[in-house]
């Protein structure tokens, strides 16, 4: 943080331009490309889906430690709010991935 504070006026404006449009990118992305939920990411959106659906941490019908519980946890509290929609995950991780 220490190091936006020496930007001078004319380097924040550039670093703000490069984020907003990697962001946008993101989110044109985000509408256009679709993509197959698989391997992993079945994984995270199975665990997820069944916090929300079941409030248990299984995969497959029985309890698991297979996987941390950090990112199924974070998907489980998108898809509360929104639904299982792989478009609301990938627009909230890019704005974290943007912004943070």
């Amino acid at each position: 943080m220490s190091k936006l504070k020496e930007l001078s006026s004319k380097e924040k404006k550039y670093l703000a331009a490069i984020l907003i449009s990697a962001f946008l990118i993101k989110v044109l992305l985000a509408f256009t490309v679709e993509s197959d939920i698989r391997s992993d990411s079945l994984v995270y959106h199975t665990l997820a889906k069944n916090i929300v659906t079941l409030s248990e941490y299984s995969f497959e019908g029985k309890p698991t430690a297979i996987i941390s519980c950090g990112y199924p946890l974070f998907l489980s509290s998108i898809y509360y709010v929104f639904g299982a929609e792989q478009l609301y995950v990938k627009l909230i991780q890019s704005f974290l991935e943007i912004f943070t």
